[in-house]
Parts: structure tokens; C-alpha cells; sequence
């Protein structure tokens, strides 16, 4: 039964990996440490970085957005400059100077219109040369049985595997049918024995989606 089990949640999670690859695309992160160093070579400024591989922002620990100077390379506190729609410097360098005191306020960051505008190009690109699962309709899934070459321990270490005397090929300890009914099993049922993972599909997507694998 736990055998049993662990290939169902190892299918499982199988299964959502290849689903939802795509909506990992963009991902966003914050407040990832990076330390860097001042043109004098000897002043180091511990920030953070926030954003995605579109665009992201480098500020402190308290959110206060920083750039680099375009005139002397110095890392100083930033604002944002509305009708350009970008971050710019101060040049108050943010080792010598506070913030608040300043008047900054935190986050400064470009607008949202301008962040999908630098984005959008990436995804219309995305789009055309990738295929979406579809959420509704009927999907064919492909299953390849594979068998792994094994050593001479594995005998003594997984039993249960039916090593053909660790001659380098191992034997599936299931027949066929069990997998096939694990996958493509009936739609619907009465008990948890009934349950396939074609049928937990359509439960989840409300009958909108239906996964038929083909082995």
C-alpha cells in the first residue's frame, strides 16, 4: 500500500510539473542579499535585490531604492523621475547620507504601464514559440516505461524491485494493467479504489479537462 502511494504522489507531481512549467515564466523574487563594493574600492553597501528577469530594483534592508550614478559610478539613494518614467540618482551616496531624512520615499520603482511595456516583447515572444497545455478540452499524455540499468546491491537494498539476479535490467513489479488502470481507470466510481489519475483531473477541472495517457 505505501509502495502504491508513493507512485501515485510521485505521478502526481510528475504530472503538475509538466502542466504548469509555463506559468513559472516570470517569476518573481525579493529582497535577495547582495553585497557590493564603492568606487573608492574600500566601502561595501549590503542591498537587496527585488523584482524578475524583466526588471528588478536594488535597495536596503528598509526598502530604500538605490542606483549607481551615471556621472561617478557611486551607489546613491533614488527617486523616480515621473516624466521619464525612470529611477534616477540624487547623488546622495547612501553610505554617507539617510534616506528619511532626506525626504525619499521607499519603494521607488518604475510604473506598472512601463514594466509591461518592457515585459511585453518577451512574451509575445514566449508566445509563439511555446505550446500551452490546454485547461479544458482533451489531452493525449504519453507514458514511457523505462528500465534502469542496476548494480549487484540492489537486491539487498530494494527487494521489492524484482532484480533479475542484477543482471543490469530490472523488472516492473506491477503488471501492466495495474498502470493502466492507476492512469486511465474508470471516470467515475464509489470508493478511493476507483480513483485514476485521469479521473482526478476531470474532478479538478470540473469535467472541463479530460487526460487520456497513452502508454
Amino acid at each position: 500500500m505505501k509502495s502504491f502511494l508513493q507512485s501515485i504522489n510521485f505521478l502526481l507531481l510528475l504530472l503538475l510539473l509538466v502542466i504548469f512549467t509555463n506559468s513559472l515564466f516570470g517569476t518573481y523574487h525579493s529582497y535577495i542579499p547582495h553585497t557590493l563594493m564603492q568606487p573608492d574600492t574600500k566601502t561595501e553597501v549590503r542591498a537587496y535585490w527585488s523584482g524578475d528577469e524583466f526588471h528588478h530594483v536594488l535597495h536596503d534592508e528598509n526598502g530604500y531604492t538605490m542606483v549607481r550614478d551615471p556621472r561617478n559610478g557611486w551607489l546613491c539613494w533614488a527617486v523616480h523621475d515621473e516624466v521619464a518614467d525612470e529611477i534616477i540618482s540624487t547623488g546622495y551616496r547612501v553610505n554617507e547620507y539617510n534616506p528619511a531624512t532626506l525626504g525619499i520615499v521607499k519603494g521607488v520603482n518604475i510604473s506598472a504601464e512601463k514594466y509591461q511595456a518592457i515585459r511585453k516583447p518577451y512574451d509575445e515572444e514566449f508566445e509563439q514559440h511555446t505550446v500551452r497545455t490546454p485547461a479544458t478540452g482533451e489531452v493525449n499524455s504519453i507514458v514511457i516505461f523505462i528500465n534502469f540499468a542496476v548494480d549487484g546491491s540492489c537486491a539487498a537494498h530494494y527487494p521489492s524491485l524484482n532484480c533479475r539476479k542484477c543482471e543490469g535490467a530490472m523488472d516492473f513489479e506491477q503488471q501492466y494493467s495495474f498502470y493502466e488502470e492507476f492512469l486511465n481507470g474508470p471516470e467515475h466510481g464509489s470508493s478511493e479504489t476507483d480513483k485514476s489519475l485521469k479521473r482526478y483531473i476531470k474532478e479538478i477541472s470540473y469535467n472541463n479537462l479530460t487526460l487520456n495517457h497513452i502508454s
